[in-house]
Parts: C-alpha cells; structure tokens; sequence
C-alpha cells in the first residue's frame, strides 16, 4: 500500500510504502502519526478511499482535530440517506463533456457532509463523508 501526501495543488511532496500484508485500518493510523511527526504541516486535510471509511478512523481524525474527505459506499448508509440519495431531486445539473453530472451537499450530522455525484456517462454514484472547512473549494 501506498500512501501519498501531495500539496493542495495535488503536487507530491512524500510518501510511505507498506507492507502487502499490512491491512489499511492499520495503515492509516501510522500513516497519520507519521505526517505529524515528518513534516512540519499546520493544516492538513485527509483524502482517501472507501477502503478506509471506519468508525475507528474517524474517530481518529476528529481525535487528531484533522479535516477529511473520504469515500463512502451507498450500501453502508442507513436506508433513508440511500433512498434520498437515489431520488437526486436535490442535485444540481451540470453537463461537462456530453455527461451530465448531478452533484448535491447534504449535512448529515452537526460535523460532517456528504458529497455525493452522479455521473450518467459513467452509470456511477460516488459518495463522500466529508468533515472539512474547506467545501467551497470542491469543484467537479
């Protein structure tokens, strides 16, 4: 596994290689505590897949007074946040390249959002648990 730190620009400046045999859950709290420790950052906001969308993980993020964006999957959100994302009445439309994209924000608890886009080319919904003060700056 690989984790990569880039700047806000998406330019790498480090990075940790694991262990194969090393699960992600494991990684991410070393990874975590090794950015701190390396680099002399004052605000850092974590970017990462699905794969490490946890109740442990963010718990230590929130610990750790970081911000995050990370990927969630439909079927782990309650019922009623799959059905109101399913219905995309509240989306916006833009149409970027023939594909329309509907992309909605929802507060989902007092400290974090969900960012969710459709892409129809793709026939794919992404989603994103977000806890950052950043969101102004997401752009599709």
């Amino acid at each position: 596994m690989l984790a990569l730190m880039v700047t806000k620009e998406g330019l790498p400046v480090g990075y940790d290689v694991f262990q194969g045999n090393m699960s992600e859950g494991h990684t991410f709290k070393y990874a975590i505590e090794k950015i701190k420790t390396r680099y002399c950052i004052k605000k850092v906001v974590v970017v990462a897949d699905s794969g490490l969308l946890s109740k442990e993980n963010i718990a230590l993020l929130e610990q750790e007074n970081l911000e995050y964006v990370l990927g969630a999957r439909l079927k782990s959100l309650p019922i009623t946040w799959q059905d109101k994302i399913l219905d995309n009445t509240d989306f916006e439309k833009k149409v970027k390249k023939e594909d329309l994209l509907r992309i909605a924000t929802f507060s989902y608890s007092e400290k974090r959002r969900l960012i969710v886009t459709h892409s129809t080319s793709l026939k794919k919904i992404y989603i994103f648990f977000a806890y950052t003060h950043y969101m102004n700056l997401i752009r599709i």
